[in-house]
Order: C-alpha cells, then structure tokens, then sequence
C-alpha cells in the first residue's frame, strides 16, 4: 500500500509538466541568523576550525540541488556596511578566520567540491577590477574543474531597499552616453544601464582570469521582470560604452516570488496561490520573449513563496506540497534552472523563506523541501540511493 501511495504521488510529480526540463538548486540563508539550528558549521559561524567544520545533516540533506548560490554568505546586500567597510582584495575574510560572516570564498569553494556541486558566487557591488580579477583566479584554481561557477555583480540593484541600488543609481550619473539613448533622464533605468556595465566588465575579468577555461562559466545578468529594466540590460550588451570588451552573458536571471499580498489562514489559500502563481507568470513571458529573442537561457536566482501574513501557517500546510508541485511544474515551461529562496531558515508570520525551518527538520514535516527534493528524483537530476546529481536540461549542459 505504501508503495502504491508513493508511485502515485510521483506520477503526480512527473505529469506536472515538461519532466526534466528544469534543474533545481537553492540559495543559503545568512549563517548570523535563525540562531544555532540554522548554522551549518558543527561549532557555530564565530568559531570555524578544522579541514571539514559542516554540520553532518546538512551536508547530506543539500544534496538535493544542483546549484548553491552564496548571495547571503557572502553578505552581497549592503555590502559596504557588511563586511565591515574592507572593500579590498586582501582585506576579505580569510579561510583561517574563526569568524565566518561574511563567509570566506574558499568554504563556498569547500562546500561545492565536497558536494560536486556547482558554484553561484555574487560579487559585491564595492569590488574593483583587481577584487573581480583575484576572486575569479581563486574559483578558477580552488573549485573542481568538472563545476561550473555561475557568476553575477551584486544582487537586486533595482530593488531600493539595498543600498547598492542607490550607489548604482549614484555611480549611473556619470556615466557618458550617447545623445539620445532612451530612459537616459530616468535615474532608476540609468542605474540598470549601470548595473549592465559593471556585470559585463565582471564577465571581462572572470574571463582574463579563466583564461582557456571561460567554459567553465555561466555568466548572469541579474534581472526583474519589470520588463523594461530587461530591455535597458540586453540593449546595453550592444553598447560599446556600456560594454567595451563586447563580452556576451550567457544567461538572464529572475525571481518568479509568488503570494505577496495573501493571507496564509485563508479557507482558499490553495486557490488563491495557484493564482498568484499565474499572475506571476504574466510578467515572466513578457522577460521571456526579450531573453529569447537575445539568445540567452532564462533562469531564477530566487523563488518561492513570498507570503507576508501568516506564511508560517502556509508552509506548515500539507497542502503547500500540492502548491509547490504545481509552481514547479509552471515554472519548468519558462525556465531551465531554479533556484529556491532559501535551503533553511526559520518561520514567521511574515518570513518564511526556508524550505525547512532549520537544519536537519524531518522531510515529512517540510513541505517546500520535500517537493524539491522529491521532483528532483522524478525528472532523474538527483539519486537519493548514491547522493549524486546530474544535469539534465539541454540548455544547461550546452553550457557546461
């Protein structure tokens, strides 16, 4: 009877859509929150030692992904503040520190080559061109060979809540363009012109540094899916201002949120999240033909719930599991890769990010993580019996 139930429900998983399309891997929640039980270090993020300092259960339970993205760790967001105003190369946090927060680049390393899992690094917006070219000669001589490292400047410089928004929109105001150019008067669309040009000259020193190995990269242009901002990102790859050394991205990144705005306790919950979801994906198609039309693959960055009353009853829901399957499935029509906000993280009525609310939570009792884990053995990317991923989608190995 067991059996059967299970058969059922993976057949359910399988029919939700296009199986196989679309990889899955997760973003990590900042290590200085959620307390002990969302720390992945055995001792705590303030006193890190030894050659494998991770938390047994988490390194088995991530591996269900395919991709991990530092943003957090890396403390990516109002990084000037973050780390403490060392903005140079050899003031970064070291692997030798005790204290990990921000995290040092070569336990992000670690933890992919002790998972075969691929790296997604964030660059802070404060890094120059010597920062931009020394990390990418760490990645390029540290994490193995047979990864990839998938690489983006800053993280949501559109979002105003950030303060590397606003030094976008500040650094944007010297730049030179041509007569004429479009949304020029606009500060917030001459800030994204910005945010393209240092992502490309990000490109341009990861492939100085890669050298005959720049195959080894996936390069991200983080965007939104207000789609002008998109248009404003793939006019500037053509700029011989904006992007001097003509390099070209290999990929267009969003962050498909859905349920901003609902209530978790609703009797209609259900309903009313599946049709979030296909608001959502209005958005999405419109990014969608700009991205494809430009030849780029679409992924996420992030993605998920994004409830704000009451999430933690949503998540706790049976009937999340129900939601996520469907949302994967949508979203596997638009994108290659999602990336999930976040592995773990602690429950609130207005935070929920966490597809389990701390390391080492029962499957059972984590909906969001037992939909990702379990539609990642269905569409043949993960094997739970050896532990290993594969990567399944066309676009995704084409770029590996």
């Amino acid at each position: 009877m067991m059996m059967r139930s299970l058969l059922i429900v993976l057949l359910a998983i399988t029919s939700c859509g296009a199986a196989g399309a679309m990889e899955v891997g997760t973003n990590f929640w900042d290590v200085g929150w959620g307390g002990e039980a969302n720390d992945p270090f055995v001792d705590g993020h303030k006193n890190v030692r030894g050659d494998n300092p991770w938390k047994p259960e988490f390194l088995d339970e991530i591996r269900v992904y395919t991709v991990f993205r530092f943003m957090d760790w890396g403390k990516t967001n109002n990084a000037v503040e973050a780390h403490g105003g060392k903005t140079r190369w050899e003031d970064r946090v070291k692997k030798s520190d005790p204290v990990q927060r921000p995290m040092a680049y070569e336990w992000m390393i670690d933890l992919c080559n002790r998972t075969q899992r691929d790296m997604w690094v964030c660059v802070p917006h404060f890094a120059d061109e010597e920062y931009m070219y020394q990390l990418a000669r760490l990645i390029r001589e540290q994490l193995d060979p047979a990864l990839k490292c998938y690489v983006e400047w800053s993280n949501e410089t559109w979002n105003g809540m950030f303060k590397q928004a606003h030094s976008c929109n500040e650094q944007a105001k010297k730049l030179e363009l041509p007569a004429g150019t479009k949304w020029e008067d606009n500060l917030w669309y001459r800030g994204q012109m910005y945010h393209a040009k240092q992502t490309f000259e990000t490109f341009h020193q990861f492939d100085r540094a890669f050298g005959d190995q720049s195959h080894r990269l996936v390069r991200v242009i983080g965007g939104t899916t207000a789609h002008a901002f998109a248009q404003t990102h793939i006019w500037a790859i053509s700029s011989p201002v904006l992007n001097p050394h003509q390099v070209k991205p290999d990929a267009y990144s969003l962050a498909p949120y859905f349920g901003n705005g609902l209530n978790g306790k609703d009797a209609d919950i259900v309903d009313q999240a599946k049709q979030a979801i296909a608001k959502r994906l209005e958005g999405v198609r419109r990014v969608e033909q700009i991205v494809k039309a430009a030849e780029l693959r679409l992924i996420t960055y992030e993605g998920g719930q994004h409830l704000k009353e009451n999430s933690d009853v949503f998540c706790a829901n049976p009937a999340v599991y129900g939601v996520y399957r469907h949302y994967l499935g949508q979203m596997e029509q638009h994108f290659d890769l999602f990336m999930h906000y976040t592995h773990n993280g602690t429950h609130s009525s207005g935070n929920s990010w966490g597809a389990k609310r701390f390391i080492g939570e029962p499957a059972d009792e984590a909906h969001k993580y037992r939909t990702l884990r379990d539609y990642a053995i269905t569409t043949g990317q993960y094997d739970p019996e050896a532990g290993t991923v594969k990567r399944i989608s066309e676009k995704s190995a084409a770029s590996r």
